[in-house]
């Protein structure tokens, strides 16, 4: 664990809890990606999605999430 200012509180595993601005900040970054990758791809409602689409939104969400873990690694209180 870093010795910096933790953004989150583990409270088990898979359960993290936003203790600070920036924990708070980057867990409306992940709303805020999820929206833009929404909006990016501009599906029709209802629409059925193919492959290709598939593939590219997981790509854009994983991308999404690693930006968000970098961002994050060293900052949780893991004492469960």
């Amino acid at each position: 664990m870093s010795t910096g200012k933790i953004w989150f509180k583990g409270i088990h595993k898979r359960l993290w809890i936003p203790v600070s601005l920036e924990g708070w900040a980057v867990t409306l970054l992940f709303f805020v990606g999820v929206g833009v990758i929404h909006s990016i791809n501009d599906v029709p409602a209802g629409a059925n999605l193919t492959l290709g689409q598939v593939g590219i939104v997981a790509l854009e969400f994983l991308v999404l999430i690693g930006v968000l873990y970098g961002l994050t690694r060293g900052r949780v209180d893991k004492h469960y």
